[in-house]
């Protein structure tokens, strides 16, 4: 791993816990492969011009994240978490990816 990849959990952590989208150990550590993944896939494919940690963990997963809370609302509306979305044309996996890794 490069010194760039170790600042990805404390940026991530801390934005999350902005939006007031908490992410346990488990979440950060799927979140820490998927930018491993999503870099060494960049390379063959063009995915995102976005491959820093700082953008990785603000501008694809923190921004991604931003419909949680309203996806819990919907849940807790209608009394079940099993709720549909769709994520049509998502390239990289934004948003759909991370909202699946947070609930």
């Amino acid at each position: 791993m490069t010194e760039d990849k170790d600042e990805l959990i404390p940026i991530l952590d801390r934005a999350t816990r902005e939006i007031e989208v908490p992410l346990s150990a488990e979440n950060i550590n799927a979140f820490r492969k998927y930018a491993v993944m999503l870099r060494e896939r960049n390379k063959v494919m063009n995915l995102t011009n976005i491959t820093d940690d700082q953008g990785i963990a603000m501008r694809h997963f923190t921004d991604s994240l931003t419909i949680v809370p309203y996806i819990r609302e919907e849940q807790g509306k209608k009394g079940r978490k099993d709720i549909s979305l769709i994520d049509v044309g998502t390239g990289a996996g934004f948003p759909g990816i991370p909202v699946k890794v947070a609930l």
